[in-house]
């Protein structure tokens, strides 16, 4: 398969049917990721635009098919000044067509693109392929490399030719010859180089895409020999380690009781002290009230202290003045609420409800008790 590279010169010139559009106008090309132009914005007139914007796409590579070469796009689009970098329309062509060897052949674009959903436009260009970008990108770096090395040798060889003092006219003359002839010499080798490179970077894909598969040796079989001693050695070790089994087994299950010990002496404790606090008369902490009064009813921090059979609450610690009080003995019920955290509810006989909020479990248990302990 066989390559060239071929440089595009494109040249953008009109854009029609803009009656309906306000907006300044741009157009740009693109041709894969890295190469791509775009022209200046600039305002519709009489619904047209005349760009004359002229750009290059260098060094691009087309593949030989059948007939021609590979498929090769190129996209033309076209930008408002409102969102400079959002095209408002575009089109794509395939450039392989009309690219040919060793020549440079143009071809007239009128592409249809449609604008802002609705309006449609025709962008005229043309785009010129020529098969000479390498050629002239070597001839430039040759002939430094070989024109003083050339230059020497012209001038004898002239002097020989025409036996006569060589004029700068003619030292020049022959110094292009020998550069043409090196240029076409390197030219033809640096083509080479490049196609086995991209040959071999196909194969590389290729290979790296292709399963690798791995050869698994198999395990040698062992002697009658090597399998009894192979046999007492795995009893040997299956007894020790039915062994340490039973040994982890008994030490698991101390371990499990004692924990289990453990937990019902703390339940115990626990009870206890829940059951000292529910008995005794004399009961103060903090815990949060939520209001009854107002649209919005806030939960706020209260400090609690029973004074007997009666239970007031203050602002804070250490105040004189209570906020509010009920009776003990008018305790009716006492339940948790369940959509509060360390919540529950007191209610009296007057069918108040005190909603309110414990701190912690542990002392939920005991406020809970507490309460529960004097209800009627």
């Amino acid at each position: 398969m066989g390559k060239h590279q071929f440089e595009f010169f494109i040249h953008i010139k009109t854009l029609k049917g803009l009656d309906d559009v306000d907006d300044a106008i741009a157009v740009g090309w693109k041709r894969g990721g890295k190469r791509h132009g775009k022209s200046k914005f600039q305002d519709v007139s009489n619904g047209s635009i005349n760009f004359d914007f002229k750009d290059k796409s260098p060094n691009n590579t087309l593949a030989t098919a059948k007939t021609g070469y590979k498929k090769k796009t190129f996209t033309v689009s076209v930008f408002g000044q409102t969102a400079p970098n959002k095209a408002l329309g575009s089109a794509t062509v395939n450039l392989a067509p009309f690219c040919k060897a060793d020549e440079s052949n143009s071809h007239d674009f009128d592409e249809i693109i449609t604008i802002m959903k609705t309006i449609t436009c025709t962008l005229q260009f043309t785009v010129t392929a020529t098969d000479s970008a390498l050629k002239e990108e070597v001839k430039e770096e040759v002939k430094e490399e070989v024109k003083e090395e050339v230059l020497e040798e012209a001038k004898e060889e002239v002097k020989e030719e025409v036996k006569e003092e060589v004029t700068e006219e003619k030292e020049e003359e022959k110094v292009e010859e020998k550069v043409e002839e090196k240029v076409e010499e390197t030219v033809e080798a640096k083509e080479e180089e490049k196609e086995v490179a991209e040959e071999k970077e196909e194969e590389e894909e290729k290979e790296e895409e292709t399963a690798v598969e791995v050869k698994v040796e198999e395990p040698v079989e062992a002697t009658e020999e090597e399998k009894e001693v192979e046999g007492s050695k795995d009893e040997e070790t299956a007894e020790e380690d039915t062994s340490k089994s039973e040994e982890v087994s008994e030490k698991d299950e101390e371990t499990a009781e004692t924990e289990e010990k453990a937990e019902e002496d703390v339940e115990t404790e626990e009870a206890e002290e829940v059951e000292a606090s529910s008995s005794s008369n004399s009961m103060e902490g903090m815990l949060k009230k939520k209001g009854d009064k107002g649209l919005v009813k806030n939960f706020k921090l209260r400090f609690f202290k029973s004074d007997g059979d009666t239970m007031r609450y203050y602002e804070k610690q250490g105040d004189t003045t209570e906020k509010g009080h009920f009776e003990l003995n008018d305790i009716t019920e006492v339940k948790k609420e369940d959509s509060l955290t360390g919540g529950f509810v007191v209610s009296i006989k007057s069918g108040r409800n005190y909603v309110l909020q414990a701190p912690s479990d542990d002392e939920l248990k005991t406020w809970f008790a507490f309460f529960n302990a004097r209800k009627q």
